[in-house]
């Protein structure tokens, strides 16, 4: 809340975009300066008769803005449809169009994405005051990307997504992969970026990545993202040990075996990872990393895009 004016506006039908029906920016009512725009994920997807989700409260309170909402539940025995409509936004000459879709079962999605027809992607009109190819298309999902087991049905392929995408950003993968890649499967049509989960949740090796919020500015048809280090995060490290490459030869040649000697190069590598941990969070408190920028550019010119902002001037 606050009385910072917006300084983008909504082009697009907010009664198909929003649950609430209207951007709270635009409530006479309520002072909005930094506007929140939100999809559910799989913890608080809509449930019940009235398919409700507890971002349905917080878009009623007027806190965030709620899309990507599946209109009519898909239960049954047939596959359904899913329509995507985008929040259209323009600051100036950029446009962007902002597709969502919050949690579905993942079993469900992928034999939509399988199904001619099943998930309908709406685009902006091509009018001679707003073209089509000056959108700018950004698609949020919430969804298994990484397929756990050999010929897994529960994970939507990057390949499944439309070329005329630019750019998806991925979430409930709780890895942190905040350099955006260019996705293999679709040919490079569009790029991925993963920002993961803000806190470890799991003992798993993606779990110990660096965790980062990640900006990202657009300015017509150029893009790129800064990564800003996440300085609250518990410590957390994870390594794997064959114990074959480290205890020594007996006398007789066979691995020694001895469970005190297991036990010393146990605590001396977990002592070495714990102390690893507390130094970089000492150095988190001596001194504020700055953002990394990644840029990418199509035809927009270089000047467009200002200089990196610190991370003390980000709205976080």
């Amino acid at each position: 809340m606050g009385d910072r004016p917006v300084s983008f506006q909504i082009l697009s039908d907010q009664r198909q975009n929003f649950v609430s029906g209207c951007v709270n920016f635009e409530d006479p009512n309520f002072n909005v300066s930094l506007p929140v725009f939100t999809i559910h994920g799989n913890h608080d997807d809509p449930a019940g008769a009235e398919n409700l989700s507890a971002v349905d409260i917080l878009s009623t309170s007027k806190l965030v803005n709620y899309f990507g909402k599946a209109r009519v539940p898909i239960t049954g025995s047939n596959v359904g449809s899913v329509r995507l409509s985008p929040v259209l936004l323009q600051k100036g000459a950029t446009k962007v169009a902002l597709y969502g879709l919050g949690n579905l079962r993942d079993e469900r999605l992928c034999r939509l994405f399988h199904t001619p027809g099943a998930v309908q992607w709406v685009r902006p009109a091509d009018t001679p005051a707003h073209p089509q190819r000056d959108w700018f298309n950004i698609f949020a999902l919430h969804q298994n990307r990484v397929a756990h087991t050999q010929g897994a049905k529960n994970v939507v392929r990057e390949g499944h997504l439309p070329r005329f995408l630019d750019l998806v950003v991925w979430g409930h993968e709780h890895e942190c992969l905040a350099d955006p890649w260019d996705s293999a499967e679709a040919e490079g049509a569009f790029s991925v970026v993963q920002p993961g989960s803000s806190v470890a949740t799991s003992l798993s090796e993606g779990e110990a990545r660096a965790k980062h919020a990640v900006v990202l500015e657009v300015a017509r048809q150029s893009w790129r993202t800064f990564k800003v280090p996440l300085q609250t995060v518990r410590p957390f490290r994870f390594a794997s040990v064959a114990l074959a490459s480290i205890l020594p030869l007996d006398s007789a040649g066979a691995r020694c075996e001895d469970p005190e000697l297991v036990g010393d190069v146990l605590v001396e590598l977990v002592t070495r990872l714990a102390d690893e941990a507390m130094q970089e969070r000492r150095g988190w408190r001596e001194t504020r990393k700055g953002g990394s920028a990644t840029r990418r550019e199509t035809d927009a010119p270089s000047d467009v895009l200002s200089d990196p902002p610190s991370p003390s001037d980000l709205p976080l």
